[in-house]
């Protein structure tokens, strides 16, 4: 089966999921904030209205795996786009576009931080980056993914490149980009909520126990720590904390995700929380 074909399962799928209509953006907003309130009818009709979405994303990756799994993997990322989409940011279809793409990477086996590129990729993500950058700055927003790769095939170097290799190269560094602003975004709060939604944060409001986190903290790899106490508690931004540390800021973007990954699983072993009974 090559990228893009539908087999006669996907056929079905698709010809169901159409019954679904497309919302206003007005209604998405709505829903936005009856999903915030707890309505889980809300969050399953934004959903449904946007299935389409990850079937047009999964055509791409098609010859990379079974079609099915591959679609019901950016399902995945189009749930997990409901619960955390702020209509204030972005578009629902742009936002959840970022989270579908994520899921499938991670269901083929390869994300933005594993990945291997080939120098000719590396070169390609390059002007992607570089594509990005120059249609914000000329548009003063954002570009879709399409507008993005219909800049790209009309440069002189595009006949270098696939077509296919094109959206797979702006899909990765899209998976990039949220890695980054979902770290850079997060709160202390959620730095330290674990995995599994229970409010670690809450616990620490007890003035004893807040102490734990200064123990935790202690446990982080030194670069880590220095990058996670910078952002968090100095409020400094990737960017200052990039060039305070003399590295990149995607270096910064993976040393505070490493410690936030280290911090949940201390503070879930430490005895003085397991004694209250809800880890």
């Amino acid at each position: 089966m090559k990228s893009g074909q539908y087999t006669n399962e996907v056929r079905r799928y698709r010809d169901e999921i159409e019954k679904y209509p497309i919302l206003p953006r007005e209604e998405e907003n709505e829903l936005a904030r009856r999903i915030k309130e707890g309505d889980s009818g809300a969050k399953e009709k934004l959903i449904n209205s946007n299935l389409r979405i990850a079937v047009h994303i999964a055509r791409r990756y098609f010859g990379d795996g079974d079609e099915m799994d591959i679609i019901n993997a950016g399902n995945v990322g189009l749930m997990q786009a409901a619960d955390k989409w702020d209509p204030d940011r972005k578009k629902f279809s742009t936002y959840a576009g970022f989270w579908i793409k994520k899921e499938i990477f991670a269901y083929l086996g390869f994300n933005s931080h594993t990945i291997r590129l080939s120098r000719a990729n590396v070169t390609l993500l390059n002007r992607v980056r570089k594509a990005r950058q120059y249609l914000t700055d000329l548009n003063e927003r954002e570009p879709s993914s399409e507008e993005l790769v219909k800049y790209i095939l009309k440069t002189k170097s595009a006949s270098k490149y696939d077509p296919s290799e094109i959206e797979r190269m702006v899909d990765y560094s899209e998976i990039q980009s949220l890695d980054e602003e979902v770290a850079e975004g997060m709160s202390m709060e959620e730095v330290v909520q674990g995995s599994d939604g229970r409010d670690i944060w809450k616990l620490l409001t007890n003035e004893l126990l807040r102490g734990v986190l200064d123990d935790a903290l202690g446990k982080l790899d030194p670069k880590h720590r220095a990058c996670f106490e910078m952002h968090f508690c100095s409020g400094m931004t990737y960017e200052e904390i990039a060039l305070d540390e003399g590295v990149t800021r995607q270096a910064v973007c993976h040393n505070i995700k490493k410690s936030r990954e280290r911090l949940e699983k201390i503070l879930k072993i430490d005895p003085r929380f397991k004694e209250l009974g809800v880890i």
